[in-house]
């Protein structure tokens, strides 16, 4: 008999791994579902590269769909297309969706003007299924035009240490916002309970495709974003923790 386990399951979803294939002689890129031992470009045998590419990147092609049936699972706008990364001084593309931009419902969207955009790698929820699995994925968010200083790690290189201490922190919060009166509003409450009593005067709302795995997930990037690649590779194993009860509520993390 099982007690206590949460009903929905989270599921980092394989498919979009974003996993590329490198030549390392001929330097060709490719991709492929699994482990190759060949190079189509070349045509030479031999073991290939397993590169990421959850990198920077630049928008290369970018499309519209739009919903409007209130009967969908989401309704609105969302922006697909291609991204172009660099790796090793090779360009590779593949198709993405972005996340973060926003759309005009009735508007025209001047989809020319993010060719070359510089985008950067973020997890989001990309589909769920009715045996209420969360399937996760990569797409890709602009990268903000305010964005001049990048806080530096606190290391910059391995150091042997019998403690261990923090070597990097990384935030993940939503673009988006609403103001506290309208929630007040919503619940009919008194508008002042909430700016005054807790002195809040706006709160941050997720997207659609934004839980507390994403923001787990994107903070882990944004850390390890700020620290070189000798200490990533060091790192074994990556730990979610939840100050929520596997018992109580839905965790984002259960043993």
């Amino acid at each position: 008999m099982r007690y206590g386990l949460p009903y929905y399951v989270r599921t980092i979803d394989l498919r979009h791994r974003l996993i590329a294939f490198r030549d390392p002689r001929c330097g060709g890129i490719f991709f492929s579902g699994k482990v190759s031992n060949y190079c189509p470009k070349c045509g030479r045998g031999g073991r290939m590269e397993e590169v990421s590419l959850l990198r920077p990147g630049r928008v290369d092609t970018m499309s519209l769909i739009r919903q409007t049936q209130p009967d969908l699972e989401w309704t609105g706008a969302r922006a697909i297309g291609t991204v172009e990364v660099d790796i090793g001084g090779m360009p590779a593309k593949f198709p993405t969706e972005f996340a973060d931009i926003d759309i005009p419902p009735n508007d025209p969207f001047p989809l020319h003007e993010w060719k070359g955009r510089p985008v950067e790698p973020t997890i989001r929820i990309l589909d769920h299924n009715p045996k209420g699995a969360i399937y996760y994925g990569a797409k890709f968010c602009p990268v903000p035009r305010d964005r001049t200083v990048v806080q530096s790690p606190f290391s910059e290189a391995l150091i042997e240490c019998e403690r261990p201490g923090i070597a990097s922190i990384g935030v993940s919060l939503p673009r988006y916002r609403t103001r506290a009166e309208e929630m007040a509003t919503n619940y009919s409450m008194d508008p002042g309970y909430i700016t005054k009593g807790l002195g809040v005067r706006e709160v941050s709302v997720p997207a659609w495709d934004q839980d507390t795995g994403t923001f787990a997930m994107d903070a882990t990037l944004d850390a390890l974003s700020r620290l070189p690649s000798e200490i990533v590779e060091t790192i074994g194993m990556i730990v979610v923790g939840t100050e929520s009860k596997p018992y109580s509520v839905k965790p984002t993390a259960a043993s």
